[in-house]
């Protein structure tokens, strides 16, 4: 299995998808079974992730870089269609997730699943961790 090549996680393709279809939705949540694809990319090719995948700067304007990042997709999403839109990644095999740096409002990262995830993502929905 871990020879299987299952693809990249691309995080913010949804929120781009549902950007360019004019789609309102209050909340992304992306549950994923594997690294995200910036852990796979070469450190140049990570489209503004920092170094292990982590919230970095954006590409410089002058490459022709793609800019991936799921939070800076979520706040170009926020500005055209739902201003309060949130993110939530859950990671069901790593033990490390870092969706942001943490000064970012409406986004939350979950490792490992039990009985009160479903709780803490519904209040976190709800606007109870404002």
């Amino acid at each position: 299995m871990q020879n299987a090549n299952l693809g990249r996680v691309q995080l913010d393709a949804p929120i781009e998808w549902a950007a360019k279809n004019n789609e309102n939705f209050d909340v992304f949540i992306h549950m994923v079974d594997r690294t995200t694809r910036y852990m796979e990319l070469d450190r140049t090719a990570r489209g503004g992730r920092g170094s292990g995948g982590r919230y970095g700067p954006p590409p410089a304007e002058n490459k022709e870089l793609i800019d991936h990042c799921p939070v800076r997709a979520l706040e170009r999403y926020r500005d055209k269609a739902v201003r309060k839109a949130k993110l939530i990644v859950m990671s069901l095999a790593s033990h490390r997730l870092e969706t942001t740096d943490g000064s970012h409002e409406g986004i939350l990262d979950i490792v490992g699943v039990d009985e009160h995830v479903p709780k803490v993502m519904d209040a976190f929905v709800l606007g109870q961790f404002e």
